[in-house]
């Protein structure tokens, strides 16, 4: 019996003491995390035409084109097997003329080889080609990165406003499905066709600049503020 009575005791002790430690939830809480960064793109995508005719006394027939692009490629240190031939085509000239014209497409790894292409455009001659597309290989990891960072952030925030209030940060209630913002910047769509067609600039003469590309991804999360009873 006196066992028995002991062990209600402890318990009873045991139990007002985890008491003193008891927190209830009184509210919530609602953030918005957020987190970004900038890279640089490292895969590109070149749009380029060789045309019959598209120069003054330019007398090169396509194939002879053809020819001296991939020479100016190799010597540029580029693979011409990576030059892709996406249409071509045959227009009439003045009647009684037939100009041919081939649109390629050149995928290239690092920007350098996009500057390194476009030097050996200039020295082929070639007059039209334009960057048509930029992207960045670690994208989807970049993207997880960012939505891990996002929820982190919502935490510091919450934190912040709960600890102001005197209260505790509880476990989170909802977490929303964060939403990932990708800014391609105008190296996306930059155009560096030669306007010259008619001008008769040279392609060596434009201004190539890599423009970063801008992740940033938002989350919206509720926590419980929890307050301890004494």
């Amino acid at each position: 019996m006196k066992k028995i009575f002991l062990m209600l005791c402890l318990a009873c002790v045991a139990l007002g003491a985890s008491a003193q430690d008891v927190a209830v939830s009184i509210g919530t809480v609602s953030v918005m995390g957020e987190a970004k960064v900038s890279v640089d793109p490292d895969e590109f995508v070149v749009e380029l035409t060789l045309m019959e005719g598209d120069g003054k006394n330019d007398r090169l027939t396509i194939v002879e084109k053809h020819k001296k692009l991939v020479t100016a490629l190799k010597k540029a240190g580029i693979d011409p097997s990576l030059l892709k031939t996406d249409d071509i085509s045959n227009s009439r000239y003045k009647r009684k003329d037939t100009r041919t014209s081939i649109r390629y497409e050149l995928e290239l790894n690092g920007f350098d080889k996009v500057l390194a292409a476009f030097d050996a455009f200039a020295e082929a001659g070639v007059r039209q080609a334009r960057l048509a597309s930029s992207k960045y290989s670690r994208e989807k990891q970049v993207r997880e990165e960012l939505m891990a960072e996002a929820v982190r952030d919502a935490k510091q925030k919450a934190t912040i406003l709960v600890e102001a209030a005197d209260m505790s940060l509880g476990v989170p209630q909802s977490i929303e499905m964060p939403s990932v913002n990708v800014y391609m910047g105008t190296l996306r769509t930059m155009n560096y066709k030669s306007a010259a067609v008619e001008a008769e600039e040279s392609l060596a003469d434009l201004n190539l600049q890599q423009q970063q590309i801008e992740m940033s991804a938002r989350v919206n999360v509720t926590y419980k503020i929890m307050q301890k009873v004494e």
